[in-house]
């Protein structure tokens, strides 16, 4: 079953083929929704390009989720690579069905410097989703969930960066954010990847305790 729709910005780097192609030859994965800012996008089975300006704001992210068909949305955090463990889907998928859970997570080994190591995660502590709380770069998503809490809550939050921190503070509201205690894939940083994740953090947490104190 093509339960799936992977979520996932576009990368200039070298090894985001090999990223896309391990989704668009998963028979779970109905749809690759690749976000860009207008420049040259990859050409791969499954992939449908969506402009955007921020992947992170909230107007990306409300048209993203309202676009989803699939049960579950599967969003890929910027990286320079992202290697699946074998049936790494799989075991999202079996997770999010049997706990019924908003969104899942699991822990990965990170490559940096050429050695690989292990990353555990946190898990989810009622209260601690603050905006720079470690879920790691693969989000796992219940449409259901989403929509039910959008529905009663409102939409994502008109924020530029701090749009995946409001959703997930709507959904642990009413339902669990899921850790796996596995490491499910392999996440190769670099310098470039890493000093920009760590400006959005720190952008999201400035506007975050602006737009929700």
């Amino acid at each position: 079953m093509s339960a799936l729709t992977v979520i996932i910005p576009a990368s200039p780097s070298s090894q985001f083929n090999e990223t896309l192609q391990q989704f668009s030859v998963a028979d779970s994965v109905k749809k690759i929704l690749l976000l860009h800012d207008g420049g040259e996008i990859p050409d791969h089975a499954k992939c449908e390009g969506l402009r955007v300006t921020g992947w992170h704001s909230g107007k990306t992210l409300n048209a993203v989720f309202k676009s989803i068909k699939t049960p579950y949305a599967l969003l890929v955090l910027p990286a320079a690579e992202i290697q699946l463990g074998q049936r790494a889907l799989e075991r999202l998928l079996t997770a999010a069905e049997s706990t019924r859970a908003g969104m899942v997570y699991a822990g990965f080994f990170e490559i940096k410097n050429g050695a690989r190591s292990e990353h555990p995660l946190n898990d989810y502590q009622i209260g601690s989703v603050r905006d720079n709380f470690d879920f790691g770069s693969v989000l796992l998503f219940n449409m259901a969930a989403v929509r039910a809490s959008l529905k009663k809550y409102g939409a994502i939050a008109n924020v530029e960066f701090a749009g995946l921190y409001d959703l997930r503070l709507k959904l642990s509201l009413h339902h669990e954010l899921f850790h796996i205690q596995e490491f499910l894939y392999t996440g190769e940083s670099c310098d470039t990847a890493s000093q920009a994740s760590r400006r959005l953090s720190a952008a999201a947490l400035q506007e975050s305790s602006q737009a929700f104190a």
